[in-house]
């Protein structure tokens, strides 16, 4: 039987240190969401401001790209899935200077840039591939001096940083959009907006 990997669970310390080392590299505010949030990669590769709502601080999660560049069906394809995230406020302000950003670029790049009403993107509005998201997710966690961690790790430290919060189960499941909770409605009916805020707050306390 094949021995389960360990996945070291960042400490406070340890996660300072990963978002400063973040903020020399063009994919900072997408790193930064990935740990808070526990987004998939393929969920954050394809997220649209259309989904961002950053003055009720939430994000809807309904697609995955799995194509680069998008393709008319990746562009077009209804939503078949939705899950509410709140965002901390560390998240919110992160993803202002994303817009801010983003439209600077867009003005600099001109008929060159790609509308593809992506939040995350590169220099000219095309999705950043997998490979180069990974090599400067790798990068940084060299430069911060952190252990080993695949990108999905930082979904797996999303969970155990919110439940050792103190946020409950239920609450950590809906954020993360587990399978089971989609299985499963009627026993997660009761999480409410209100709570998902709640949990998503207790980031803003710890980072401090």
């Amino acid at each position: 039987m094949r021995k389960a990997r360990h996945i070291p669970i960042l400490t406070k310390e340890q996660i300072q240190r990963f978002l400063e080392a973040a903020k020399s590299h063009q994919m900072e505010e997408l790193l930064m969401v990935a740990l808070l949030t526990g987004i998939r990669q393929g969920e954050l590769r394809a997220l649209q401001w259309r989904h961002v709502d950053l003055e009720s601080r939430t994000i809807q999660v309904c697609r995955t790209l799995h194509s680069l560049p998008p393709t008319q069906r990746d562009e077009e394809a209804a939503c078949p899935w939705r899950r509410l995230i709140v965002l901390p406020q560390v998240a919110v302000s992160a993803l202002h200077s994303q817009w801010e950003h983003q439209s600077l670029l867009r003005k600099q790049s001109g008929e060159e840039w790609s509308d593809h009403d992506l939040v995350f993107a590169d220099p000219w509005g095309r999705p950043f591939s997998a490979k180069s998201l990974l090599h400067t997710f790798y990068q940084i966690l060299d430069e911060a001096k952190l252990p080993p961690l695949h990108f999905h790790d930082l979904r797996r430290n999303t969970l155990a940083i919110l439940l050792s919060l103190g946020v409950s189960q239920p609450v950590v499941g809906a954020i993360l959009g587990h399978k089971v909770i989609a299985m499963t409605t009627t026993l997660y009916a009761h999480i409410t907006p209100f709570m998902l805020d709640d949990g998503m707050r207790k980031w803003d306390d710890f980072l401090g």
